[in-house]
């Protein structure tokens, strides 16, 4: 019997025209991408009957890099207040079987895991090491868990004090960014909120070194005229946002900012 790991929804460039469901799903160990012509949210495909391709792990997983030998294994089992960050296999593209590996990215984030806990951080998530496949290549981070995100936490009005929340972050992205890192992604999304009720900083998917090249990033929540660059500012913006998305009680983003 089929699992389902993950879907999304296509729609059209020029138009909010549905035009299909990306599907991934899990069957006797091997994952499969395929395509619906349903929509997704509630599904309305029938997962037993798509015509999905395999994911071939054996070339999306990396194995460890030399240079990061030092790194540290999670824990096994693993501890039940934390979960581990996948490659996306929705991003996996079956017509084109020599692109990037989609492991580059586990990679790159286990790069910024590993300089942060060498140098850790209050408002910062803790992560507690990479996980490995079958075959002992790469296939996960193992992060803690946090109670919400900025984003829950005001559309459910919940009484915490944002002042102390926004202070918290804005250390987060300093402390990064003496690290020569820059997080390029600052959201309602990827700001949490701890058990004690801090602010804490998350998803490293877009960090990169100040300077490089960006690609990704939340719409509206990144300049469109600097998000291709990272830099300070990127996140400054993000944090901007936020202040301002708690100020209008959730209802944006739909601020100008000068």
């Amino acid at each position: 019997m089929r699992q389902l790991v993950s879907v999304s929804e296509t729609f059209s460039d020029s138009t909010p025209r549905f035009l299909f469901s990306k599907v991934v799903y899990q069957e006797n160990g091997d994952f499969f991408i395929a395509r619906a012509a349903e929509r997704s949210f509630p599904p309305a495909f029938d997962l037993e009957s798509l015509q999905g391709k395999r994911i071939p792990l054996e070339t999306q997983h990396l194995p460890l890099p030399p240079d990061l030998t030092d790194s540290i294994r999670a824990p096994d089992p693993l501890p039940e207040d934390t979960f581990v960050k996948t490659i996306n296999f929705l991003s996996y593209d079956p017509d084109k079987p020599g692109a990037e590996p989609l492991g580059e990215i586990l990679i790159q984030k286990l790069r910024v895991y590993e300089d942060l806990r060498r140098h850790p951080h209050p408002n910062i998530c803790e992560y507690q090491g990479y996980v490995v496949d079958e075959s002992g290549r790469v296939s996960g981070l193992c992060l803690k868990k946090y109670q919400c995100n900025l984003s829950v936490a005001i559309w459910k009005k919940m009484d915490i004090d944002f002042d102390v929340l926004m202070k918290d972050y804005k250390n987060a992205v300093d402390h990064l960014h003496n690290l020569g890192w820059i997080h390029n992604d600052i959201s309602g999304g990827n700001l949490m909120i701890d058990a004690n009720l801090r602010g804490v900083l998350v998803d490293f998917g877009a960090c990169t070194r100040e300077g490089a090249p960006i690609h990704i990033g939340t719409p509206l929540w990144a300049k469109a005229d600097i998000w291709h660059i990272a830099e300070k500012e990127n996140d400054y913006y993000g944090l901007q946002h936020a202040e301002l998305f708690i100020r209008d009680g959730g209802q944006g983003p739909n601020w100008q900012l000068d």
